[in-house]
């Protein structure tokens, strides 16, 4: 159902429509240019009526990448979730509209959480904390971090931090469990919430984007084999799963891990998937999760630690197509992609979500900036030298047929470049391809 139909639907009992709190931000209306209205999902009785507090700047863009796409062979579009409107951007918006709603609604003053020093989730949800006048308290593991990205923003902004003196991950479960109790000591209702925000609740976020999605490809006439991110906590892939599932929808959501092993990851997205259904749906949901699709192989060296296949999967979209990925979700992902492509086993149109990050590129670990000399050996690195080879058919052999067009025959209508002509791949610096 389309965000303006659940503005205009009656609410069901003991729900609110979807609104605003006090001082936060309504939807965007559609951009010029327009978007077609969303199609109906079967199986979203409850989501509609939904309360949720507005901090999208919805919807976010969707568009092609034409010389990334030249470069691998495959039509790229990216789903530009670093620009939902609050802060600096990022994926863990969508499901903060439902968490903080639900937290007002159980009369909540505060909300704890945590994660790492430089995570994205906890600096948004301090963020949006602040903006709905609730008290944001966030728990990080470790001894303590340098004032740089992430870590800078919440100490500008106030943001109550402690640090666990363990490196363990799993130190911040305990420690939050003992700051919810603290703030109820001193009379305050604290509300919790898991590291990264992964509950069905949050997983709702993603859920709904699905139908923006869906609108979005209607419209641009597409109907995409793969759709990939990055998955760390599981929350967006699981609403992404479930949405899915609910539209029947034409790709398969490609997380890459970049977390946790892969196996611990199908389980907790379909976990999520499955609660995150049945609140939208209520007992009128019949959808079958299947086992999600999640790589592995793609962590790196470790979580939050930068890869040098992500480096320079960054450098190249950043080159191709002025958009900056994060070095401990985005990167790692679209080297997933990257290297999937080139392997010729991706067909199809590719849809790829840019889930923000961007405080952590100005870190110490972050990507350092491209030197002249970088820019044709980052696309040499992964298997470039001018225009992408059509990516191999099965088995290997042979070239692959087009990608198909919207009708799903034929080729692929042409990208043009500023002068309406095809763009030409990208080129070093002594003006020859890349």
């Amino acid at each position: 159902m389309s965000a303006a139909a659940s503005a205009a639907a009656p609410p069901e009992p003991g729900r609110h429509p979807a609104a605003p709190e006090p001082g936060a931000q309504a939807a965007a209306p559609p951009r010029p240019g327009g978007q077609t209205a969303a199609p109906e999902l079967p199986g979203l009785a409850d989501l509609a009526g939904r309360r949720r507090v507005g901090l999208v700047l919805e919807p976010t863009p969707l568009h092609p990448a034409p010389r990334l796409s030249r470069e691998l062979g495959v039509p790229i579009l990216l789903k530009r979730d670093d620009l939902t409107g609050l802060g600096l951007g990022g994926n863990k918006l969508r499901g903060l509209e439902y968490i903080l709603a639900d937290l007002r609604e159980q009369g909540c003053d505060c909300l704890v959480t945590g994660a790492g020093p430089q995570s994205n989730w906890t600096l948004l949800a301090a963020l949006a904390c602040l903006r709905c006048q609730v008290d944001p308290h966030v728990v990080c593991y470790g001894e303590g971090a340098p004032g740089e990205g992430n870590m800078r923003l919440h100490r500008w902004l106030g943001t109550d931090l402690r640090f666990t003196g363990d490196p363990d991950r799993a130190s911040v479960d305990a420690a939050m469990g003992a700051v919810v109790a603290e703030l109820q000591a001193q009379g305050k209702h604290p509300y919790l919430v898991p590291r990264g925000g992964a509950t069905p609740l949050g997983a709702l976020g993603y859920l709904r984007a699905s139908v923006e999605l869906a609108a979005q490809l209607a419209t641009l006439g597409e109907r995409p084999a793969g759709l990939w991110l990055a998955t760390g906590s599981g929350g967006t892939q699981a609403g992404l799963v479930a949405g899915a599932a609910l539209a029947g929808a034409s790709y398969r959501v490609r997380g890459v891990a970049v977390s946790r092993p892969a196996d611990e990851t199908r389980d907790r997205v379909r976990s999520l998937a499955a609660g995150a259904a049945a609140l939208a749906g209520g007992d009128r949901a019949r959808v079958r999760i299947a086992a999600p699709d999640v790589l592995d192989g793609w962590i790196g060296p470790g979580y939050g630690v930068p890869s040098p296949e992500g480096q320079q999967a960054a450098r190249l979209v950043a080159m191709t197509e002025g958009v900056f990925l994060d070095d401990t979700f985005g990167a790692k992902a679209m080297a997933a992609l990257i290297a999937e492509c080139r392997a010729g086993r991706v067909r199809g149109t590719q849809v790829f979500l840019v889930g923000g990050g961007a405080p952590t590129l100005f870190t110490s670990s972050a990507t350092p900036p491209p030197t002249p000399r970088d820019a044709p050996a980052a696309l040499a690195a992964l298997g470039g030298g001018g225009a992408a080879a059509p990516p191999a058919g099965p088995g290997g052999g042979g070239a692959a047929a087009p990608p198909a067009g919207p009708d799903g025959g034929g080729a692929p209508t042409p990208l043009s470049g500023p002068g309406g002509g095809a763009l030409a791949p990208p080129a070093d610096q002594g003006g020859g391809a890349a």
